[in-house]
């Protein structure tokens, strides 16, 4: 045979075999090859050699991020409301060769893995109360968390695929049910809210007490000392008096001041005295050798 006519054919033949014996793995995606149905895990990336099928099979797994979301479900909490509710959640292959034993492909796992979802999100969700998912108090994080925590366990122990993100796309409730949700709310927000009252006026009501009981204490404090010290001051002026005996200027000055003492008690407090010029000791307010006052003109005598 001419070789030139045989050249197409080998190059053919190479081509072929190239095909059947070499295979390249791109970053994304994972394989699991089959060598006489005992299954490898291929992480790197590049080209491989293999042999022809049916001595090795090559299934490829994709390991980019995927999302699948549950069909809407009604659930029951556990006061009683009827809760519309829907959750998405973000997975990959974490496992290969579990993956492929279990599910084989993308599209059976987003079967699989939807009623997985479900499950998992009906089971925590029917142990919630309304207030944990809407209102001042709720805990919706806590809530998702604890739904993706369980639902990467078993889809880790299941399918080798793990979830890496969850969330409650959907959160709706009946007319009727809202208005009741409603109406409970603003009554616990307005009990929320009469307690803070009463525990303001609680903490003003003991500050005002503190501080009466503070100023009596400086008040009582400071008469006591005044009266300690006016008590010793009165002391000191009797005491004073007795050298005033033999001397008549001294004694009309004592006197004096023993009145001008009387006066500035007797006039401490706001009250209106009627008294006569002459009571003593009021007749020191007198005008010395001041004329009596005459009658007013017409008036009678």
């Amino acid at each position: 045979m001419n070789p030139r006519q045989s050249l197409p054919a080998v190059i053919a033949a190479a081509a072929l075999l190239g095909v059947l014996c070499t295979w390249q793995l791109r970053l994304d995606e994972a394989a699991v090859l089959s060598t006489f149905g005992k299954p490898e895990v291929v992480k790197e990336t590049g080209l491989h050699l293999r042999l022809p099928w049916p001595m090795q099979k090559l299934d490829r797994i994709d390991l980019r991020r995927q999302v699948v979301e549950s069909t809407p479900q009604n659930i029951a909490t556990t006061d009683g409301t009827l809760l519309i509710n829907q959750c998405s959640a973000g997975w990959r292959v974490e496992n290969p060769l579990l993956f492929r034993t279990s599910l084989g492909s993308v599209v059976e796992a987003s079967t699989q893995l939807r009623g997985l979802l479900e499950d998992c999100q009906n089971s925590v969700l029917r142990h919630c109360d309304i207030k944990e998912l809407v209102g001042s108090t709720s805990t919706l994080a806590a809530i998702e968390e604890k739904i993706r925590s369980e639902f990467n366990r078993r889809a880790l122990e299941n399918y080798g695929v793990t979830c890496h993100r969850l969330c409650l796309t959907k959160l709706a409730v009946g007319q009727k049910n809202a208005e009741s949700i409603l109406a409970r709310m603003k009554q616990e927000m307005r009990g929320e809210a009469d307690a803070v009252k009463a525990e303001a006026e609680a903490a003003a009501r003991k500050q005002r007490d503190e501080a009466d009981a503070r100023r009596t204490a400086l008040i009582t404090a400071a008469e006591t000392k005044a009266r300690t010290e006016l008590g010793a001051l009165q002391a000191e002026i009797a005491s004073s008096y007795k050298s005033y005996n033999n001397d008549p200027g001294s004694i009309e000055f004592a006197i004096f001041l023993r009145k001008s003492a009387a006066l500035g008690e007797g006039f401490k407090s706001q009250t209106t005295w009627f008294l006569d010029p002459r009571t003593q000791p009021v007749d020191l307010l007198r005008v010395p050798n001041a004329a009596p006052l005459s009658p007013a003109a017409g008036a009678r005598p």
